[in-house]
């Protein structure tokens, strides 16, 4: 989680066709689909049903904006989960690493974090 919040703040902070704001980076169409998705059933639970991840995810945002923990995918600023097949985007050469079952991507090839 601590990862995917990194990954919004990247995005704000080096502006691209995907936003300058975090609510404009979360909203944009396709990129966080827990956010977007008509399919994604997160989409459907939030904020009506929270349950122990979404205080966990609250939890990770507050200790990311409070500078509490380090950023484990530096440079990240997309990912993808496993359990659907990789995006065209997911190439060898913008890969920053994996965490569980996402693996993080710099597909803009910045160099801040």
């Amino acid at each position: 989680m601590v990862a995917v919040v990194h990954s919004i703040l990247n995005r704000v902070n080096n502006p691209k066709w995907w936003g300058n704001s975090v609510s404009s980076v979360i909203a944009k169409k396709w990129q966080y689909s827990s956010m977007t998705d008509p399919n994604d059933p997160q989409l459907t639970k939030f904020p009506v049903q929270p349950d122990e991840s979404f205080s966990q995810a609250l939890l990770a945002v507050a200790d990311v904006l409070d500078n509490e923990v380090p950023n484990p995918a530096p440079r990240a600023d997309s990912y993808y989960d496993d359990s659907i097949p990789p995006p065209k985007w997911a190439t060898p050469d913008k890969l920053v690493g994996k965490i569980g079952r996402l693996t993080f991507y710099n597909i803009d090839q910045d160099t801040g974090d």
